[in-house]
């Protein structure tokens, strides 16, 4: 009995802290923003010193460095080997993330800055092909066809390039273990 009223007194206040797992939190205070990544959540980012991206399932989040997991197929002929692969990064060896997510507006611009490019190439491409085939006396070049392909071209390559899917860590950005929050803890009490 007396065992019991310890583990009562005890350990159920700190059922909640035990219980919850950290989240990974790619946070811009300064603008309020917020990405949150939770085990089972798919990572990518940049280490430093490296050129390449990696790809990993988040296992765990300590309070300075994160686990990720990642499946290697190995395949020698018909053979084929699956190899588990964990790997703990600090925080201060991150410096890009990519987010999984991103806005309604930020897809816009991928898909309209996509098509914009394509159109634009089209229309400069027909215009050669034209140019090309057609003989020089018949030839008759639409100047200002040509400068609005060249506009949808270029409004093409600036949207693409606007439109990021990345966060790089350091003045702006930064990476950070947080505990979840209660709706409370979140939004304040609710009306009384």
């Amino acid at each position: 009995m007396f065992r019991f009223l310890l583990v009562c007194v005890f350990a159920f206040p700190l059922g909640k802290e035990l219980s919850a797992q950290k989240l990974l939190a790619v946070e811009n205070p300064y603008a309020l923003k917020r990405e949150l990544y939770r085990p089972g959540d798919i990572l990518k980012f940049k280490s430093k010193g490296n050129k390449r991206w990696f790809e990993g399932m988040i296992e765990t989040v300590y309070d300075s460095s994160v686990v990720v997991v990642k499946q290697l197929v190995y395949t020698d002929g018909e053979n084929q080997r699956k190899d588990l692969v964990k790997n703990q990064i600090p925080f201060r060896e991150i410096t890009h993330v990519k987010y999984n997510g991103g806005s309604k507006f930020n897809s816009f611009k991928k898909v309209f800055g996509v098509s914009s490019l394509l159109a634009g190439a089209y229309l400069v491409g027909v215009t050669l092909v034209n140019v090309i085939t057609t003989p020089e006396d018949e030839r008759n070049v639409d100047e200002v066809g040509l400068y609005i392909a060249g506009g949808f071209a270029g409004a093409g390559v600036i949207l693409l390039a606007t439109a990021k899917n990345k966060h790089k860590l350091g003045k702006k950005w930064r990476i950070r273990a947080m505990l979840p929050m209660t709706p409370e803890e979140e939004f304040g009490p609710g009306p009384k």
